[in-house]
């Protein structure tokens, strides 16, 4: 059976990471000064198999660098302890198990005001993933203060063209529709569009705007603003994007909080 080339390169990554834990998990056996590292190959592995769609396998490598962390003789870097949780919580919740996967983000959470290394960015993703757990949960009130929680930490970052402040902002428009709350919404989708436009360019053709332009379409539609509908929906038609435009709006999916290294 012929593998695809992304199924070969993960392959690889998984073997090369492979020999780094083993060699690494022998140097920390005999030296805890070489635990952080032991942390970080395991993460990395765990990232690789949860990709490879070895779920079980990933959450278990999370957890033993998890038990590293919590048995170790040593003090450990609460910035450490926060990625491990918050990878965790992560792909927890890409698995369904999204309780697991609050306790997990909130414990990230709990131990971020020790973290003074921790970029403020990296905490702005957990609270999101944590409002999308409520929103799915159907607590309405506690997703909107996390979404909006969640955007206070990034403006601490200073962060401009971010796809993942707009993906918060075009979040929390999703959840003020839901609501009614319409030129709100109104207003956040068009944060979320400034942002993807300084980002993909005024010509560019990402999915992302293809979403922003669908959901003012939507929110146009829902306030009576139907010749500004129709004209979201031209750009999306000049992306080239299939569409439905009812009485829901599409959301971001949630991302890993864990810092640099959650992408191939």
């Amino acid at each position: 059976m012929t593998q695809n080339p992304t199924d070969e390169v993960i392959d690889a990554k998984i073997a090369g990471v492979s020999r780094d834990v083993e060699r690494i998990r022998r140097m920390a056996y005999y030296d805890r000064r070489h635990l952080p590292d032991l942390v970080d190959s395991l993460c990395e592995l765990a990232k690789f198999r949860s990709r490879k769609g070895e779920s079980d396998r990933a959450e278990r490598l999370y957890r033993e660098a998890l038990t590293h962390c919590e048995e170790s003789p040593m003090p450990v870097a609460p910035e450490l302890i926060f990625r491990i949780h918050s990878l965790l919580g992560y792909h927890l919740d890409s698995t369904g198990k999204t309780e697991e996967a609050r306790e997990h983000y909130q414990q990230a959470i709990g131990i971020s005001g020790r973290c003074p290394a921790l970029e403020p960015a990296q905490i702005g993703v957990v609270h999101n993933n944590l409002a999308m757990i409520a929103k799915q949960d159907g607590r309405i009130a506690g997703a909107e203060e996390q979404y909006r929680t969640a955007l206070r930490y990034f403006s601490k970052s200073g962060l401009e063209a971010d796809p993942r402040v707009a993906a918060v902002h075009n979040n929390l428009g999703v959840l003020e529709y839901s609501q009614r709350k319409l030129e709100q919404s109104r207003a956040s989708h068009e944060e979320a569009l400034r942002i993807r436009l300084l980002v993909h360019g005024t010509d560019g053709t990402h999915t992302d705007l293809g979403q922003s332009y669908t959901n003012l379409a939507a929110v146009h539609k829902a306030l009576g603003n139907h010749v500004a509908a129709a004209g979201y929906l031209t750009k999306v038609a000049a992306l080239g994007t299939v569409v439905l435009v009812g009485n829901s709006l599409t959301e971001t999916s949630r991302n890993p909080g864990g810092g640099p290294d959650s992408s191939l």
